[in-house]
């Protein structure tokens, strides 16, 4: 680290923890409030893990993808200063669309210019860039805060709608180390997690707590457009799982038994109507996601698969025909390797270790937890708190679509990290469940 930038990164720790502590004395005066006594260890370890990722990449790696974003932003930030207009007119480009008046702009960033996500992450560390005098280790820091920031929103409402969990969604949320680690850098994963958070935040104080509409309402699109740009299978992951909450919540509110027939039959006719409405457009996306989701599993599976042929930490599910019954066959391999793999015995180096560490664990407390309830007593919870089903809803589907599109432990560990709190949420309530004495 050179001088210039280990004054960069003092001077922005000085400033994120004077906002952190001007954020917690303000929006939480009561010394005894819950959100008060995690906010800042939750933010030092957020900001530890982009230490500990910029040095692993740098140091142990020689390199990689935050380095790569980090390197083709120099074009556009140094645009800032010469052909200010120019720069403007890149941030307002979408990926691959250029012209002779920024070409030469967008040719420096090589590849990366030509697909949305990466293109989103490189714009969006060049205007960083601006703040931190160039300094890679503190756009570190920004992504990490910014990331930390969706984190602590998703953190809230999971302690929203289940209070007196605090500590256990800490460590869900807040304390996972793959989320505190591979989502704190340079990458898109630091940006989809913030906006991830922000998303579920708008949406639950929108539709079902009905508060803070203007924020909510500010939220929701600017978090969708990031993470639709960045990572689109995780609003295909997300939606459905929270279209469920959402009709639980309002069906859990509904106590008059003819009422609430007269409710499902009618959300049941309108639902009938608009698909009959929309089929011709839902086959279309339908059929055109299909496709993206083969054709983007056919290219890594391709890569990753031929990097494991080369030594590299890859797995393989065999043989797949790439049709809707083919690739659903492969649905419980996906998950497994999503949330409990790699194995102990598959560690190939020491930075597989801590993610083998963390899945051996995960995996010993779902084993735990279904011995202990019975499997049946998993169910009477889920009735019980849609929330749960809709964490566990997100994990399956989104661990499904990066379980078989990853082929690699490696990519696997960044991929997975969206589910992770999610997961980590559906089993502190099934965790606090047993400890209530209920599923004996």
């Amino acid at each position: 680290m050179q001088l210039t930038d280990f004054a960069a990164v003092l001077f922005w720790l000085f400033i994120i923890y004077s906002l952190a502590i001007i954020i917690k004395e303000l929006r939480y005066p009561n010394d005894s409030d819950t959100f008060k006594k995690y906010f800042l260890p939750g933010l030092t370890v957020k900001l530890l893990g982009a230490f500990a990722f910029d040095a692993i990449y740098m140091y142990y790696y020689g390199g990689g993808d935050t380095l790569a974003y980090y390197q083709f932003s120099q074009g556009l930030y140094e645009a800032f200063f010469f052909r200010p207009m120019a720069a403007f007119q890149v941030l307002l480009s979408n990926a691959g669309q250029s012209n002779y008046y920024i070409d030469d702009i967008t040719r420096s960033m090589q590849h990366f210019f030509l697909e949305s996500g990466t293109f989103m992450v490189v714009k969006i560390c060049a205007i960083f860039n601006l703040l931190t005098y160039n300094s890679f280790w503190a756009t570190s820091l920004l992504f990490a805060f910014v990331a930390y920031l969706g984190l602590w929103a998703m953190y809230r409402v999971f302690i929203q709608v289940c209070p007196n969990m605090e500590k256990s969604m800490a460590f869900a949320v807040l304390f996972m180390p793959s989320v505190a680690f591979w989502g704190s850098g340079i990458m898109k994963d630091s940006i989809s997690m913030a906006c991830l958070g922000g998303l579920l935040y708008g949406l639950y104080y929108l539709c079902l707590e009905r508060k803070k509409i203007a924020l909510s309402l500010l939220l929701i699109p600017v978090c969708f457009h990031f993470v639709y740009d960045i990572k689109p299978y995780i609003i295909m992951a997300f939606m459905p799982a929270f279209a469920y909450w959402l009709v639980s919540y309002y069906k859990q509110k509904v106590t008059d038994l003819p009422l609430k027939v007269a409710t499902f039959l009618v959300m049941l006719l309108i639902g009938g109507f608009l698909f009959y409405q929309t089929r011709y457009m839902l086959a279309d996306v339908g059929n055109n996601l299909f496709a993206k989701f083969v054709s983007m599993a056919m290219g890594f599976q391709g890569w990753h698969g031929m990097l494991a042929e080369q030594g590299s930490s890859g797995y393989s599910f065999g043989t797949i025909e790439f049709t809707i019954p083919g690739i659903l066959s492969k649905f419980p391999q996906s998950v497994n390797v999503t949330l409990f793999r790699p194995y102990l015995y598959e560690v190939r180096n020491p930075v597989m270790l801590i993610t083998a560490i963390e899945s051996a664990i995960i995996l010993l407390i779902t084993l735990y937890l279904l011995v202990k309830t019975r499997i049946i007593g998993i169910f009477t919870v889920l009735n019980k708190y849609p929330f749960a089903l809709f964490c566990l809803i997100f994990t399956l589907l989104f661990g499904f679509a990066v379980g078989f599109t990853s082929y690699n432990f490696g990519a696997l560990a960044r991929y997975k990290i969206p589910c992770l709190p999610f997961y980590g949420a559906f089993l502190a309530i099934i965790w606090n469940e047993t400890k209530l004495n209920k599923y004996k």
